[in-house]
């Protein structure tokens, strides 16, 4: 709305109001509420104008409203968009880019990304490069679906990362702990030295994660060399060389850079490895060409291999959801 419209539209209510006579009957009850009892003729009160002024000035009020809801748009800040907000909720920029809600409660958004937060405060998020960081708080997020070719969504939390393409879940984030709870879709929670670990609808998940336990050795039923991926190297590989690959593969995940960390997982498992090293390491390649490349054919076929080397394996119900998702037969 123009400031001349603006103008226009106030005189005119003015003058409206102007020639509009109150009732009768609201006139004298008024009068009798003031006067405790009719006025004498003498006593003439000026209701014309003080009606005017009381109505000019709320729609001077109504329509100035309106028009900054129009103009003004939604607020930015520290790269999120306010959407919704009540009880004195206003986001405010803090050191290092990071988001402060002090009070009341409200709806943030990250356009570009599909990505709508609702927040009660106190709270305390940032942007970062890749996604979202939620530093405190309690969020409801939700995630626009999105191709599986454009990579996950990532929420960022002090024990490890959230991956979503395309779902509903509230996080609670305590600075050295937390958890989230899955209302509909799936998301992957990944930590330093853990592999994948997928949610269904309905599952909480808590952090820190305990460290993952390595089991007592087993007889490797898949004794026999494996077609295409026998190699002369020693025998075992130490734990510690075993965490640094999954501390690189995850680094090569969050870049978004799936195929050198198919690749490398492939060089380590054409080596001799600790029969609970080589599951954690197949089950993690599984994982990427299933959620990330959504290499459907690569992905049955590998389901197919890590069930048959490791019929009891720890990831069974991982594996079971992750083969009803690519349709495997």
């Amino acid at each position: 709305m123009a400031r001349s419209d603006f103008v226009k539209a106030v005189e005119e209510a003015r003058d409206a109001v102007a020639e509009a006579p109150l009732p009768v009957a609201v006139d004298r009850r008024l009068k009798a509420r003031l006067f405790g009892k009719a006025p004498a003729p003498a006593v003439k009160l000026r209701w014309k104008r003080a009606r005017l002024v009381a109505v000019a000035a709320s729609v001077v009020l109504t329509a100035g409203a309106a028009l900054w809801l129009v103009t003004a748009g939604p607020r930015t800040t520290g790269g999120f968009e306010t959407v919704a907000a009540s009880g004195g909720f206003a986001p405010a920029l803090g050191a290092g880019g990071t988001v402060e809600v002090a009070g009341g409660s409200g709806v943030l958004r990250v356009p570009e990304e599909g990505v709508s937060l609702a927040l009660s405060s106190p709270a305390s998020l940032r942007r970062d490069p890749d996604g979202v960081r939620v530093l405190r708080g309690e969020v409801d997020v939700a995630v626009r679906k999105r191709p599986r070719a454009a990579g996950p969504v990532r929420v960022h939390v002090s024990g490890g990362t959230i991956e979503v393409f395309g779902t509903r879940f509230t996080l609670v984030e305590r600075g050295d702990s937390g958890e989230v709870r899955l209302f509909e879709g799936s998301v992957g929670f990944r930590s330093e030295g853990r592999a994948l670990e997928m949610l269904e609808p309905g599952q909480t998940l808590q952090w820190p994660r305990p460290p993952p336990r390595e089991p007592e050795p087993q007889p490797d039923p898949s004794a026999e060399p494996e077609p295409l991926r026998k190699r002369d190297v020693p025998a075992h590989a130490p734990l510690e060389e075993t965490d640094a690959l999954l501390r690189e593969v995850a680094s090569l995940r969050t870049r978004g850079r799936y195929t050198e960390a198919v690749a490398l997982l492939d060089e380590r498992l054409a080596r001799k490895l600790r029969p609970a090293s080589r599951e954690v390491l197949s089950y993690e390649l599984g994982a990427i060409l299933t959620w990330q490349l959504r290499d459907s054919a690569a992905a049955c076929a590998h389901w197919s291999q890590h069930q048959r080397a490791h019929p009891r394996g720890r990831f069974a119900k991982e594996i079971a959801n992750a083969r009803r998702a690519l349709g495997c037969r």
